[in-house]
């Protein structure tokens, strides 16, 4: 007599069906067969860390090599608990929910995969954090002092921490990052004064450039323009570490002013620090690595708080463990 059970596992529709001591798992074209003669232990992990249900059968092949299967379901789902039911039934013997998760996946030879999933995720975006943030801890660690770099040299450069001294802001060609846009005369002076402090991108040029001259350094600035308007000496960090560099929205907006940009243009964000970029790493990785810090201990405490009041699917399980052990 053949037996059907569906259930679904997120949006996946799965179905398991025995036939003459032969279970077979079909997930869309995916069929995986177990003989249930063979079969060792089976194993139903209550929820604790995920709202899902998880069902491992562990099997000897032909090599008397114990391999497993694992079948999740959503919770609730009528034809997964009736086909827990039904192994508890027929093959009592082989049932182990009642032990703990430590001594089940023991015996099964695995791990909680549960638990395990949830971890990499949250330790492997830390990782990628971590990468992404690299730029900034290179920056972090160059030495407190600027290394002066002529401006007909900042191509070839490979410093990132730099001072000029000879080189002057070109801001009849500055851009507005906020607003993403280039405003002329009357609209820029309007904007500067209602917004005393804001970003914008310009040219760092030599004394004697020309409009149809190449420019090879732009340089980014927050703050009151008034500060920068006559300044002839600049320090800064080049966004020059890793995958840095002028991003393509930053290009648009001097190229809208019919500007020259040299293939090699670079970069430079006026007035920060290496010990700022290195505050900005250690803040921003600091929240992150204590966030995952916090969510993994958090998932290792309800664990051990769930195995301690683990509730098995037979209401009556407790009972008979109880009586074998009177008996004994």
């Amino acid at each position: 007599m053949k037996h059907h059970y569906h259930f679904n596992h997120t949006i996946l529709p799965l179905e398991v069906e025995i036939d003459e001591e032969i279970l077979t798992y079909k997930a869309n074209i995916k069929q995986q067969q177990l003989p249930l003669a063979q079969l060792k232990y089976f194993y139903f992990n209550e929820p604790y860390a995920t709202a899902q249900y998880e069902l491992i059968l562990a099997y000897e092949n032909k090599k008397h090599q114990l391999q497993r299967l694992r079948i999740y379901s959503n919770l609730e789902e009528k034809g997964f608990l009736a086909l827990i039911d039904f192994l508890k039934q027929n093959y009592a013997s082989t049932d182990i929910s009642d032990r703990s998760v430590e001594e089940a996946y023991s015996l099964l030879g695995s791990k909680n995969l549960s638990l395990s999933v949830i971890f990499s995720f949250i330790w492997g975006s830390t990782v990628i954090v971590a990468l992404l943030l690299l730029p900034l801890l290179l920056h972090g660690l160059e030495s407190s002092t600027p290394s002066q770099i002529p401006l007909d040299q900042i191509s070839q450069s490979q410093h990132s921490y730099i001072e000029l001294i000879d080189a002057q802001a070109a801001l009849d060609f500055q851009a507005l990052v906020e607003q993403n846009s280039v405003l002329q005369g009357n609209q820029n002076q309007a904007y500067q004064k209602e917004n005393p402090k804001h970003t914008i991108l310009f040219p760092l040029v030599s004394k004697d450039w020309q409009v149809h001259q190449e420019i090879v350094l732009i340089a980014k600035f927050t703050g009151d323009i008034e500060l920068i308007k006559d300044k002839n000496h600049w320090f800064g960090i080049v966004r020059n570490r890793l995958w840095e560099g002028i991003g393509e929205q930053e290009k648009k907006l001097m190229l809208k002013q019919n500007l020259r940009l040299s293939p090699q243009v670079k970069i430079i964000e006026i007035d920060h620090t290496p010990q700022q970029e290195l505050n900005i790493f250690l803040l921003i990785f600091g929240i992150y690595g204590f966030l995952s810090l916090s969510v993994t201990l958090y998932f290792k405490f309800k664990n051990q708080e769930a195995q301690k009041t683990k509730i098995p699917l037979n209401p009556n399980q407790d009972r008979e463990i109880a009586l074998d052990e009177d008996l004994e």
